[in-house]
């Protein structure tokens, strides 16, 4: 019964932090992924001094804060293991799947050029007279429009903002689980330890 508390009340208090991840990612820019990764390895080098100077609970969670989320760091985007085994996640295909699906393309951007038309009458256009040889005959302005489609730009080299921040946020995701379950099984390993240590009726 226990252990279901603290399972329910875990995925309770997740949700929130799922919502906040997933706009960070969905909303992600140049300068979000940048104060995402800041905090993260601000945040990263804190979880180093608590596992050199922490003790108890707090030390353990730390440690598997901090083992979980660089183990996913290094092979979702570190050298050699984000190119050769990164791709192959299942966070990646999804990310890359909800990019491709559901993430606005940026609008075309047209350049509308306007044509004057030939009338064909015999003589030529001058400031919207037609000069023939009947005598002069004034006209209204005749145009063509012509959309000119601009090449779309060609993405910056490396990963996209969003499937970028969404590796961030998969191993901030990481590290708070397994600093969760690291807590949970130092808890069960003392509790086991104490009865153990209880003298026998």
């Amino acid at each position: 019964m226990k252990w279901s508390l603290i399972a329910a009340s875990t995925a309770a208090a997740s949700l929130p932090i799922l919502g906040v991840f997933a706009a960070i990612t969905w909303f992600a820019s140049d300068w979000v992924v940048s104060s995402l990764v800041t905090v993260t390895v601000l945040l990263w080098l804190c979880g180093w001094l608590v596992i050199a100077y922490g003790r108890g609970r707090v030390r353990t969670a730390a440690i598997g804060a901090v083992v979980a989320g660089a183990a996913y760091w290094l092979l979702a985007l570190g050298p050699w293991f984000g190119t050769n085994i990164g791709s192959t996640l299942l966070t990646s295909r999804l990310l890359t799947w909800v990019e491709a699906t559901h993430r606005q393309a940026a609008a075309q951007q047209v350049n509308a050029v306007f044509t004057t038309l030939d009338l064909n009458t015999g003589g030529y256009v001058a400031n919207n007279t037609v000069i023939s040889g009947s005598g002069i005959v004034t006209t209204q302005p005749q145009f063509v429009l012509t959309t000119i489609p601009q090449p779309t730009p060609a993405p910056p080299p490396g990963m996209s903002h969003f499937r970028s921040a969404g590796h961030w946020s998969f191993a901030w995701l990481f590290a708070l689980a397994g600093g969760v379950l690291a807590a949970l099984l130092q808890r069960g390993t003392a509790s086991r330890t104490a009865e153990s240590k209880e003298p026998a009726p």
